[in-house]
C-alpha cells in the first residue's frame, strides 16, 4: 500500500481492510470456529495442568500455537493446513520433551525450573533471592499476606518452579526480624521485643551480641528480635 492510499476518512479500509473483500467476513467466522476447535484439541492433547502452573514447555507451546493460528485467521491468502501441521508438531515436541524430562532430572530442571529456598530457620537466603532477582520488599509483602509478621515464625519458605510461594510455619517460633514496614513505626512499636536476642536488619540472623558483624551477611545493623 502506498502512502497516498492512506486516508483517515476511508471508513471501509479502516473497518474491513484493503486486501480482503467484505464477503471474507463470513469466511472469517468459519476460520475462527475451526481454529478455535483446533486450539482446544491441541491444548487437550498437550496434557493437563493446574491453572497458573504451566511449565516452560506449556508456555512456549501456547505462544507458538497462538502465532501459528493468528495469520490464517486474518489473511484470506493463507490456508488452514499450515496451522494444523504446526499444531501437530507442537504436540509432538511437547510430548517428547515431557517424556525426556520424566526420565532425566537435569532436563526436568531445565524445562520445568527448580525451586529456591527463600527463608530457612527465620533467615533470608540472600544468595537465592539475588539469583532469581527477588527483592526483599516483594518477599516480605508475600509473607505479610499470609498473616506472618516476623521471620521467626517461618521454618521454610520456597519459591516453587511455577513462581508460587510455599510457607512452612515453625512449630516453635523464635525471635525474628519484623516484617512490618519501617515507616509504620506505631505498629512496629506494638510488637513485643526480645531483651536478649537481636536480629540482623538485613537478613534476619539472630545473635545475642549486637556490637559485631552478622555471621551470615556481614552487615552490622541490628534491632531487637520480635517475639509476637
Amino acid at each position: 500500500m502506498k502512502a497516498e492510499d492512506i486516508k483517515f476518512n476511508d471508513i471501509t479500509r479502516i473497518l474491513f481492510g484493503s486486501d480482503a473483500p467484505v464477503s471474507f467476513l463470513l469466511e472469517l467466522v468459519i476460520r475462527f470456529l475451526f481454529l478455535f476447535i483446533l486450539l482446544i484439541i491441541t491444548l487437550r492433547l498437550s496434557g493437563k495442568s493446574q491453572t497458573g502452573s504451566q511449565n516452560r514447555i506449556k508456555q512456549a507451546s501456547i505462544v507458538s500455537l497462538a502465532a501459528a493460528i493468528g495469520i490464517p485467521m486474518m489473511s484470506p491468502t493463507r490456508g488452514l493446513l499450515p496451522a494444523i501441521i504446526i499444531a501437530i508438531v507442537i504436540v509432538g515436541i511437547q510430548r517428547l520433551l515431557s517424556l525426556w524430562a520424566f526420565s532425566n532430572q537435569k532436563v526436568a530442571n531445565l524445562v520445568n525450573g527448580k525451586y529456591n529456598t527463600l527463608v530457612a530457620d527465620g533467615v533470608f537466603q540472600l544468595h537465592d533471592m539475588h539469583q532469581i532477582g527477588l527483592s526483599k520488599e516483594r518477599l516480605t509483602a508475600a509473607i505479610r499476606q499470609k498473616g506472618i509478621l516476623h521471620l521467626g515464625m517461618i521454618e521454610r519458605m520456597y519459591m516453587e518452579a511455577n513462581g508460587s510461594f510455599t510457607i512452612i510455619e515453625s512449630q516453635n517460633p523464635r525471635p525474628g526480624l519484623s516484617l512490618i514496614p519501617v515507616w509504620d513505626k506505631g505498629f512496629r512499636n506494638q510488637q513485643q521485643k526480645s531483651e536478649e536476642l537481636h536480629v540482623c536488619s538485613n537478613c534476619g540472623n539472630t545473635q545475642s551480641a549486637k556490637d559485631s558483624t552478622c555471621g551470615v551477611c556481614k552487615k552490622d545493623k541490628w534491632e531487637p528480635g520480635v517475639i509476637v
